[in-house]
């Protein structure tokens, strides 16, 4: 299956139809912060790659920010919700009983910093799926959760929508620098080459493998297609 040529139809199609894009920005948002499956979803990827898209299909950013605060509050709210119910009966339940050591940060974290856990571990990488799990567990104050929660989706969502939605007002714009990169003898504009270098980040993390994503600043002579060791991820078809 050519997954370029299936991502540019349901690109096309996610454009036309701007009510699917916020459904999936709603989605991506609160997977990214549901235990366990918030540490497997190439959440950032998918919301940059989402954001762009948002830009092209006119919409405007602040729908797109409340959907996106909307959606990681359902997804701690959920994990809250699970650990509330389940208290410590859940740590002899799979994964966490394979993996403790996932409930037990967490659990240390929250004891330690309380509250403000609830913002910061938004933004830990490690953490992040699993802090609401363990304010629940704690049986943290419903009201209490519920203003820390909401202040870590205002304060996370900015993050994770603004790079996709100001890249893709840039390129609609034609703002970015006119010039072509040469990819496998093929010219094709930075803005296309850099979607579909998040394309391929995200396939390599559905895939298992390191994936390319777009999370630094590299040399140019670093990124796919300039080097040989790369030739096997850019052939011609891909960019077609």
């Amino acid at each position: 299956m050519d997954i370029v040529a299936s991502y540019t139809e349901l690109r096309t199609w996610l454009i036309a139809h701007p009510e699917a894009i916020l459904a999936l920005v709603f989605s991506m948002a609160m997977l990214e912060a549901v235990a366990v499956i918030g540490a497997i979803v190439p959440g950032v990827a998918l919301l940059f790659v989402l954001s762009v898209l948002a830009a092209h299909a006119d919409i405007h950013f602040v729908p797109l920010l409340l959907t996106g605060i909307a959606g990681a509050m359902a997804g701690d709210g959920v994990s809250y919700l699970i650990g509330r119910t389940f208290q410590h009966r859940i740590e002899n339940v799979w994964p966490f009983r394979k993996y403790p050591q996932w409930l037990q940060r967490s659990e240390a974290y929250v004891e330690q910093h309380g509250g403000k856990s609830i913002v910061f571990g938004r933004f830990i990488g490690p953490l992040r799926a699993f802090v609401p799990m363990a304010a629940g567990i704690f049986r943290m104050k419903p009201l209490y959760f519920l203003w820390m929660n909401f202040l870590s989706a205002v304060a996370w969502a900015p993050f994770h929508l603004v790079p996709g939605y100001s890249f893709g007002i840039a390129a609609a714009d034609n703002s970015l620098p006119p010039m072509a990169l040469r990819v496998n003898q093929r010219q094709i504009s930075p803005a296309d080459y850099l979607e579909r270098l998040q394309l391929m980040g995200i396939a390599g993390q559905l895939r298992g493998s390191s994936g390319i994503l777009l999370e630094r600043p590299v040399p140019v002579s670093q990124l796919p297609g300039f080097s040989g060791q790369w030739n096997l991820l850019l052939q011609p078809a891909v960019f077609g």
